[in-house]
Formats: structure tokens, sequence, C-alpha cells
């Protein structure tokens, strides 16, 4: 699969090709590559090399191509199932085990007191002030009373706490949402951990996510990406050494001068407005690197023209036909 993608095969992409190669360098603030093109100029073929490039230099990557069912919290599932030999999703896999048996209360109330963890690290005993979640919380639109009252909490009782909570919630819509949204935030928590862990090994490898068909994906995902997504893990201040790289193509892409400030999406972004339809030296190009006799170029280019194509779907076919052709 991997040799098809290699850079000698790829013709009339090397403007794409060399601002992917800087996005995943981290030698600068841009982090975000947009592509809006008609359909058939080649987009889904560019994702494909651009991930097969990751793929071979180490760099933890995937690929979704979007659809009208899709939502962000399906998403984040199977971009955590694409990175999960990369990448460890504790806090996601602990949310999510706890979302899939309806106990949504619990994922809340341990979303809620996970970042208290690190401040008891060593200790017998939990100052009352370090373990909010201890008197008040709130579930949804209802509000748990604990009925706790000490100043300090045993140690013992931070994991079992949950085991013994009064008066929760029954299980509800509005529960499962915000439930949802507490695993999708827990995924993207375990990738900013795992940049802290290599940075510590002195590592500058990205994770890069691409996105391909953005015009196929529903008004909710749309909303979710331009809304919460970009503005949190991308034009977020607190977010300054962010290693995740944003690849993403179709008829239509996030507006990001509409969400964001023009200065920081400039510093941020790079956006490409139309890839060309291949040419017929575009077809000659794609036979030299096969070694196929260019002349079959105006037949094949023919067919390329009035056939509804994309460049994906020409080159397997083109494979295809070529690889009969060498057997006769």
């Amino acid at each position: 699969m991997a040799d098809r993608f290699e850079r000698k095969y790829f013709v009339n992409c090397d403007k794409e090709r060399e601002l992917f190669e800087q996005l995943i360098s981290l030698q600068s603030e841009k982090r975000i590559l947009s592509i809006v093109s008609a359909e058939g100029t080649g987009k889904s073929f560019l994702q494909e090399m651009f991930l097969v490039q990751c793929r071979t230099s180490d760099i933890p990557a995937c690929l979704i191509t979007l659809n009208d069912t899709l939502s962000s919290f399906e998403f984040v599932k199977i971009l955590v199932e694409k990175l999960k030999l990369s990448i460890t999703f504790n806090q996601f896999n602990s949310l999510y085990r706890l979302f899939l048996d309806g106990r949504y209360n619990e994922v809340l109330a341990k979303a809620t007191i996970k970042g208290k963890r690190t401040k008891i690290e060593g200790k017998t005993t939990v100052n009352a002030s370090d373990f909010s979640y201890a008197y008040q919380p709130q579930i949804g639109s209802t509000i748990i009373n604990l009925n706790v009252t000490a100043k300090e909490i045993d140690k013992s009782l931070f994991d079992s706490i949950l085991q013994n909570l009064p008066s929760l919630p029954q299980p509800t819509d509005e529960l499962r949402e915000i439930a949802q949204q507490e695993c999708i935030k827990a995924c993207f928590e375990d990738i900013q951990k795992h940049f802290q862990r290599i940075h510590n090994k002195r590592s500058k490898t990205p994770v890069v996510i691409l996105l391909d068909r953005y015009e196929a994906a529903t008004l909710e995902f749309k909303r979710w990406v331009e809304e919460e997504f970009l503005k949190q893990y991308f034009f977020n201040p607190a977010h300054s050494d962010n290693r995740l790289v944003f690849v993403v193509t179709g008829r239509e892409v996030p507006d990001f001068e509409a969400n964001f400030p023009k200065e920081r999406c400039q510093a941020l972004t790079n956006q490409i407005k139309g890839l060309a339809k291949w040419s017929l030296p575009h077809i000659e190009a794609c036979l030299d690197v096969r070694n196929v006799d260019k002349n079959q170029a105006p037949y094949l280019y023919a067919l390329y023209s009035q056939s509804e194509f994309n460049a994906l779907n020409f080159i397997t076919w083109l494979e295809l036909l070529t690889s009969n052709m060498r057997r006769l």
C-alpha cells in the first residue's frame, strides 16, 4: 500500500506536500492546513499520501473521512482506535468504560475529581480543599450532597467514594450528552499528556489528524470543530506548545477568519483554495514513473477527462490497467 504513495508517484501537488512537511516538522507556529477544492481534484489522494508519510516517519496520525452521520463523540472513538498503538488513552478508556455501562453520573463524578488526583500522590490524607468534589458537585442539573464535613479525608476513600455516591440522578439524555463531552475532553487530555511525556524525552513529534470530505459532515460536527476543537486546541493561548497538527480537505472547509482573529489565523494556518485537475502532462508523468509507454497518455487522458473519476480512483484504475497491460 505504501509503495503507491511514494513521493515519486505524486504529481501536481508539490506545493501541498511542501506545506505539509513544514507542518509536521514543527519548525514554525503553523499547525493547520486546509485545502478546499472541487470534486475530483485529488484531495483524498493527498490525504492518503500525508497519512503514509506520517507512518513511514513514525508520526502518530489518523485519516477520517467524514459523512452525514458522524458525531463528535463517534469521531473521537475512531480517533482513539486509530491512535491507540501510539498513544495511551488512560483517561478516555476509564470514562468510556463507565459510559458503556450507562453509568453516566459516575463518568461526570470521575471527570470532576480526576484533576485532584495528582495533589494526593504520596499523601496519607487529603485536604478537603483539594477534594472539592466532596462538597456539592453538580451533575447535570442535580446538586449532589455527600455530607462530608471532615477537614481531612483519608486517602483510601478517594477511589471508594465513587462506589457510594448517594442520591445520584437517574440516567437521562442530558446526562448522556454531558458524559459524552467529558469523554471527548479526556481523549484530548490524554493526547496532551502524551506530548508531555515525549517532551521529557526531548522529542518533537507531532500528532496528526487528517479530515477529508468536510462538506459531508453534519452541522453539529462542524459546530464542534469550529467552536470547540479548533478554539480549545489550536487558538487557545494555554496550548502555545501544541504539537497537534490538523489537515482538513473538502469542497468546504472551516471558515477560520469568521471564528478567530485574522492575525492568529495567518500565524497558525495555511489555506489552499483550489487544486487543479490533471492535464495531459500529469497523466504522462503518472505513466512515466510507472514505466508505462507515454504514448498511451492521450487515450488515458481522454478517459479521465470524460469520466467521473477523482484522482485517487483514477490512479487505482490506472494501476490495475497498466498491471494487466504488462502481462500481455
